[in-house]
């Protein structure tokens, strides 16, 4: 990106344990893993902003993760992703629940208030476990159940630079601000 504009996207941030039961999740043999640090949930895939609206959303973004508690959410199902046939991501699908997709919404509405196209596709909440190589045959090492309970506890929502190198894609926080923990009939699912 040029010194004007820079490529984003809004997250919430696992906490510690969150990460460490996510990437002990199984995937497929030759998939490159996520790093613990790197696990999130995408709310809005922004690409490309100009370095001021992205400051107007950095400043916005505490305010709006103030309104927002959410609870425990459990990992539904491990699925390859966009299908099985043309797989390039293993993923931990998470259960959609009411409060994460108001915090979504007011995500969505914030980025039209301030004039930044959102994501057009549906909202699904997941955390991105590996990727899979171009070549990638076979099935899925497990059957879609995460085998153990598994859910994630939300510390933060953060906007993200995503910074493109030969190494590859590395994510540099703009602005993170605190989740606050909602409680919840899951919390008998702690992160493992």
């Amino acid at each position: 990106m040029n010194g004007d504009r820079l490529r984003a996207f809004v997250a919430l941030m696992p906490d510690a344990a969150s990460r460490d039961a996510l990437h002990a999740l199984p995937v497929t043999r030759g998939a490159r893993r996520t790093q613990p640090a790197q696990l999130h949930m995408t709310l809005a895939f922004i690409g490309a902003i100009e370095r001021d609206r992205c400051e107007a959303l950095a400043a916005h973004l505490p305010a709006l993760a103030a309104a927002h508690a959410l609870p425990l959410l459990p990992v539904e199902r491990i699925a390859w992703w966009p299908s099985l046939p043309r797989a390039r991501l293993i993923v931990a699908e998470l259960a959609a629940d009411p409060a994460c997709l108001a915090l979504n919404a007011g995500l969505v509405a914030l980025l039209g208030e301030l004039g930044v196209p959102a994501d057009r596709r549906p909202f699904r909440p997941h955390v991105t476990l590996a990727r899979l190589p171009r070549d990638a045959v076979g099935q899925p090492a497990h059957g879609g159940a995460p085998g153990r309970a598994v859910a994630v506890r939300v510390e933060a929502l953060t906007l993200f630079e995503s910074r493109l190198s030969h190494e590859g894609v590395s994510h540099r926080p703009v602005v993170s601000a605190p989740i606050a923990w909602a409680d919840s009939e899951a919390d008998g699912l702690a992160p493992q």
